[in-house]
């Protein structure tokens, strides 16, 4: 591959992380949501989710695959295109603002870092609701059953 074939590729892939990250973001918000009309409702207070009600919805294997697993794996998997669309956004404006440039790609990197971890601890959860008291037990005391 040739250095004009390798610009092209880049270009490629930068312009499309730039179109494809937020679109697979916006998905993954619309999946999220139970009822459209959540979307516009905003509250000045925030309510207290039941936990009760959560884990019932953890436990039923249709809406958890829809509104937990689903969503927090697209958000998962679209990480990398946001770091592909920050270091594109950097190479162009690094002509113009090159500490704008850098100190934004760093950002937006360990942001997106920080981000996958925390959504790939929410996939994890899922791990949790298929397991007996005792090898939960077994798995929070090391060992100890008591």
């Amino acid at each position: 591959m040739n250095n004009s074939t390798a610009r092209k590729t880049l270009r490629i892939g930068g312009a499309l992380s730039l179109v494809l990250f937020p679109f697979m973001f916006m998905v993954v918000f619309a999946l999220n949501v139970k009822d459209p009309a959540e979307i516009v409702e905003f509250r000045l207070r925030h309510e207290p989710y039941v936990a009760a009600e959560i884990m019932q919805e953890l436990r039923d294997p249709i809406a958890s695959q829809r509104y937990y697993v689903l969503p927090h794996l697209l958000g998962y998997l679209a990480m990398p295109l946001l770091v592909a669309a920050a270091l594109t956004l950097a190479y162009v404006s690094f002509r113009t603002q090159p500490w704008f440039a850098i100190v934004g790609a760093t950002m937006t990197c360990t942001g997106a870092i920080f981000m996958a971890g925390m959504l790939a601890m929410w996939l994890s959860f899922m791990t949790f609701l298929g397991m007996t008291p005792i090898s939960a037990r077994l798995l929070l005391n090391r060992g100890d059953p008591l």
